[in-house]
Formats: structure tokens, C-alpha cells, sequence
């Protein structure tokens, strides 16, 4: 089972689609709520979901790239920033094999 997301930087040069999957894995029910909250993308929880796989044991290159590249127009104007947007459906999914006590508390944080 996966949970789909993707990440594009504001021009849409790159876009990644990945499996979120790891991030959940390791993530606190809070966490999650927060996420949930966003409507699931394009907040600081949702950023969080795609900064997870930067570095670390579950890189994905391409994200790598993508915030390297948004990173050097930081500070100048016309700054480039990124999104992310996750699979609620997948999250869901997830959350009824791995938490189903998490799922009550999840759905009342939804927008």
C-alpha cells in the first residue's frame, strides 16, 4: 500500500510524484492531524511531507533537486518556493491497515 504525493517548485519546472509512505510510517498522530488541517497540501505540513525525503535513509533525488533549486533563489526577489499535495484517499487507506484508532481523530480535523 502507498500513499501518493507530489512536489512542484511554483514554476513547475519539477515535479515529483512519489510514495509518502515512509514519512507516515514515522509520523506522529499529531503530525498527521496537522496535515489533515492543510486540507492535505500546501502548507508547512504538507512541506514537511516532501522535506522528509530531501536526505536522509529515504531520499529521492529529485526532490533533492528541487529544493536545492528553490534554496538559491531564496533572498533575492522573485523567490521560488514549492508545494506539496498528498493522497488523502491513500492516507486513509493507510491509516485503517496500520492505525484505526487514528482515523476518528483524523477525519475531525479535516476542513
Amino acid at each position: 500500500m502507498s500513499i501518493r504525493a507530489e512536489v512542484h517548485d511554483d514554476n513547475h519546472i519539477f515535479e515529483v510524484e512519489f510514495d509518502a509512505t515512509p514519512y507516515f510510517a514515522q509520523a506522529s498522530l499529531e503530525e498527521i492531524v496537522e496535515l489533515a488541517q492543510t486540507d492535505w497540501a500546501y502548507d508547512y505540513p504538507a512541506d514537511a511531507v516532501a522535506l522528509f525525503f530531501e536526505d536522509g535513509p529515504h531520499k529521492i533525488d529529485e526532490i533533492e533537486d528541487l529544493m536545492e533549486y528553490t534554496r538559491r533563489t531564496q533572498g533575492r526577489r522573485g523567490a521560488i518556493g514549492f508545494g506539496c499535495s498528498v493522497t488523502s484517499e491513500d492516507v486513509y487507506a493507510w491509516l485503517e491497515a496500520e492505525h484505526p484508532d487514528w482515523v476518528e481523530a483524523v477525519k475531525k480535523a479535516e476542513r
